[in-house]
């Protein structure tokens, strides 16, 4: 018998394969048709509400795009592959000076 605590976490691992699956076989549709507009909007003789139709979807494939690109994301942090982190000593005082602003808001320069 498995603990609940085990199921919780098989069942994450599955939901976030599925989320990655998902996500790279919605991105390939979308590669096709990104590739089909830009050979349409290769055309001289468009009508304005022909390019307007190409605007309009050019919007929406951005914005599944951008989805898409956020559900991987989350997929791979969920995953554990999500950020790297790379540790090395640093002198923040050297950063901090770089970044310091000259002239702190609420005082005059004389």
């Amino acid at each position: 018998m498995i603990s609940l605590d085990h199921f919780q976490q098989k069942l994450d691992q599955s939901k976030n394969w599925f989320l990655g699956v998902l996500w790279h076989d919605l991105r390939n549709p979308i590669s096709a048709v990104y590739g089909a507009q830009a050979i349409l909007k290769l055309s001289q003789n468009l009508s304005e509400k022909e390019k307007g139709i190409l605007q309009r979807s050019d919007f929406s494939l951005k914005r599944m795009t951008e989805l898409i690109n956020n559900l991987l994301e989350f997929t791979e942090l969920n995953l554990g592959r999500g950020v790297v982190i790379n540790r090395s000593l640093i002198d923040l005082s050297e950063h901090s000076e770089k970044n310091r602003p000259r002239n702190p808001i609420g005082i005059p320069q004389d």
